[in-house]
């Protein structure tokens, strides 16, 4: 910031608006990839802006989002899990089964599944914390048990015979809004609520940017680095039940790609892979993003190969702008910085 000299006072010169304009467009990056999206897929296909394939894409992205959530709070403590697919796929069909069983109320059944996912959630997390392993080397093996014991409970085959509540929960709407995005509202704000105005939510982001300055500091790395598994898998267990209910089945496939769509859809929302900062909020953008981006290949019937193409350059990608994006705040802070000191 320079000064100028006008009748022996002096003033400050407000810093120029480009620079803030950037700073905005950095730290709201998938909202502002979102609008640029939006505005080509309008262009591509004039199904896009349709209520209806709004309303579609908004429920398809709900699910992810609510698994992105949990995913924010995982990363944000400098962690990764590379099980959630599987995780989904177990989680729905225990729902599936749990309900069918003869005089099982249908909250019981939920309640129970949210009890096993917060079972996983603390065995991953006790397996990383207590043996210091990488989370994703002890989340990988993970993953292959879970594809194993969600084969074993259905036989490989799809569970049928869904309650119309949890048909409801996955399909239905409050007014004209889906249930599955009414309920991702109230994650959202639970959960963000959590991460910015918690004592947890500061220790989580305190253990993302350094385990070490954390442990000195009093805080229970270990239990945080254990808890962050477990409240992805209380996510998990949500968006299982949401999915088994939209899809009126539990697949022993279920959830394949919502892992990868979540780990893009974090880091596009603004939360760093290295963890020390966490964007809830952004994380629902990010997912939207990836949403758009599925729903318009789809619409313009691109080869589904083209698609796994596109998204795995979209995951390289956000890392990329993560980065990058750091550096030039890193840049920017620094000028602010001298300017006040020349001043």
């Amino acid at each position: 910031m320079k000064s100028v000299s006008s009748g022996g006072e002096t003033k400050r010169r407000p810093l120029i608006k480009s620079v803030t304009l950037i700073e905005f467009a950095l730290k709201n990056k998938a909202l502002v990839i979102l609008a640029v999206l939006c505005i080509i897929m309008s262009f591509a296909s004039d199904v896009f802006l349709t209520t209806a394939n709004l309303i579609n894409v908004t429920r398809q992205v709900a699910i992810t989002a609510i698994v992105g959530v949990g995913f924010t709070f995982i990363v944000a403590c400098g962690a990764l899990d590379l099980s959630v697919d599987t995780q989904i796929a177990l989680l729905g069909i225990i729902s599936a089964q749990l309900s069918k069983i003869e005089g099982m109320p249908l909250v019981v059944a939920f309640a129970l599944t949210l009890l096993v996912g917060i079972m996983l959630g603390t065995i991953a997390g006790f397996i990383v914390t207590q043996f210091n392993l990488p989370p994703v080397v002890v989340t990988l093996g993970m993953q292959l048990a879970y594809r194993g014991a969600s084969n074993l409970l259905c036989n490989a085959s799809p569970v049928l015979g869904i309650k119309d509540f949890q048909v409801w929960l996955g399909q239905g709407h409050v007014s004209f809004i889906p249930v599955p995005v009414v309920l991702l509202i109230v994650i959202v704000l639970i959960f963000a609520a959590v991460l910015y105005r918690t004592k947890y939510g500061r220790y989580v982001i305190a253990t993302g940017a350094n385990q070490s300055a954390a442990l000195v500091s009093g805080v229970n790395v270990k239990f945080i680095r254990m808890s962050v598994h477990v409240v992805l898998s209380v996510c998990i267990a949500i968006a299982s039940i949401i999915l088994t209910g939209r899809v009126r089945s539990a697949q022993p496939n279920a959830g394949t790609g919502t892992g990868t769509d979540a780990i893009c859809a974090v880091v596009l929302g603004g939360t760093r892979m290295g963890g020390g900062n966490g964007k809830v909020t952004g994380t629902v953008f990010g997912c939207l993003i990836v949403g758009v981006i599925n729903n318009g290949l789809n619409l313009m019937n691109i080869n589904m190969n083209w698609q796994y193409i596109v998204k795995g350059a979209l995951i390289v990608l956000s890392i990329v702008i993560d980065a990058s994006t750091e550096n030039v705040m890193s840049r920017i802070y620094a000028k602010q910085l001298q300017s006040e000191k020349d001043n």
